[in-house]
C-alpha cells in the first residue's frame, strides 16, 4: 500500500472505476480487471516510446531496475529498502523498443538491471535490451511462464537484495565506480 501512496503522490498512479491507472508522459492506461495483471487498455494517448516513470530518474538515480509492466515494478518497488537511489521503471509491454536516446539516457553512469517475464516475450525483450544497451544487467526470475507478481514479495525480496548487495560489493571493489 505504501508504493502505490508514493507513487500517487509523484503522480505515477491514479485510480479510474476503482482500477489502477498508470500515469505516462503521453496518456494514461488502465486495468480492466482487478483479477488480472495482463488486462489493461490505453484510456487516454499511449506510451509514446517512453517507460513508466522515466521522467522520475534522476542525476541521483545510480541504479535503475526496469521490469516488464507497471505491476511488476510496483511489486519490486516494494521489495527493495527506502533510502538508496534507485528507480524502478517499466515497459508498458515486451515489445516498447524506445528510442536509442532514451536507453542511452536510462544507461548513462547507471547500473541497470533488467527483471523481465520469464517467458518467450520476455526473453525476447532481454536481449533487444542487451543489444541496445551494453551495459544492462537481465535475469528471468521464476521457472517459465511466470512473471514477477507470480513470483510475489517473499521470494522476489530476497532476489532483488542479493542482485544489490553483489552490485554494492562489486562497486566496493571497483573504487566505487
Amino acid at each position: 500500500f505504501d508504493v502505490a501512496v508514493a507513487m500517487n503522490k509523484e503522480g505515477s498512479l491514479g485510480c479510474y472505476w476503482d482500477m489502477p491507472a498508470y500515469i505516462y508522459a503521453n496518456g494514461i492506461k488502465v486495468r480492466h480487471s482487478a483479477q488480472s495483471s495482463r488486462s489493461t487498455r490505453w484510456l487516454i494517448g499511449s506510451d509514446g516510446g517512453v517507460p513508466w516513470r522515466y521522467g522520475k530518474l534522476s542525476p541521483k538515480t545510480e541504479i535503475v531496475i526496469v521490469t516488464e509492466g507497471e505491476s511488476d515494478a510496483m511489486l519490486s518497488m516494494s521489495c527493495v529498502k527506502p533510502g538508496r537511489h534507485i528507480r524502478v521503471i517499466a515497459w508498458p509491454n515486451a515489445t516498447c523498443k524506445p528510442d536509442q536516446s532514451i536507453l542511452d539516457s536510462i544507461g548513462k553512469d547507471r547500473r541497470v538491471f533488467v527483471l523481465a517475464d520469464n517467458d518467450e516475450a520476455g526473453r525476447k525483450m532481454r536481449m533487444w535490451l542487451k543489444e541496445h544497451m551494453p551495459n544492462v544487467t537481465c535475469y528471468a526470475l521464476g521457472k517459465w511462464g511466470q512473471d514477477l507478481c507470480d513470483i510475489g514479495p517473499c521470494i522476489l525480496r530476497p532476489y532483488l537484495e542479493r542482485i544489490l548487495i553483489n552490485e554494492t560489493s562489486s562497486a566496493d571493489r571497483r573504487g566505487g565506480d
